[in-house]
């Protein structure tokens, strides 16, 4: 791998929430596609800032900015984490990720993408 290749793929999400005929919640992918990003570790003054305002980041990553269309969801090692901040940082664009309570089997796909 070269130095500045990428190391991390992800898929960006779009999901909403919707309700079944009798009731059960489930979360739909409205949209999604696959991008290669570098996952970097939270800088001290990222974790300062963090701290005060109460939250928590788990990691970050870098991907072209033109790749990112505002989801807010994204699926790592078949995990899905929430994007709670980003910054748009030259020509990259910094997602800061946490934990989220949604699991795989919980996605019902309306994407051909998916």
């Amino acid at each position: 791998m070269h130095p500045s290749s990428g190391n991390t793929k992800i898929t960006l999400l779009k999901i909403d929430s919707i309700t079944d005929s009798i009731g059960v919640k489930r979360v739909r992918v409205v949209s999604s596609h696959e991008v290669i990003g570098f996952t970097r570790s939270l800088t001290t003054s990222e974790y300062t800032n963090q701290t005060s305002v109460s939250k928590i980041f788990d990691f970050k990553v870098l991907i072209q900015s033109f790749l990112y269309k505002a989801e807010k969801y994204a699926l790592i090692n078949d995990e899905i984490y929430k994007i709670e901040r980003t910054y748009l940082n030259g020509q990259y664009q910094e997602l800061y990720f946490t934990s989220s309570n949604y699991k795989i089997e919980d996605l019902v796909n309306d994407s051909e993408n998916w």
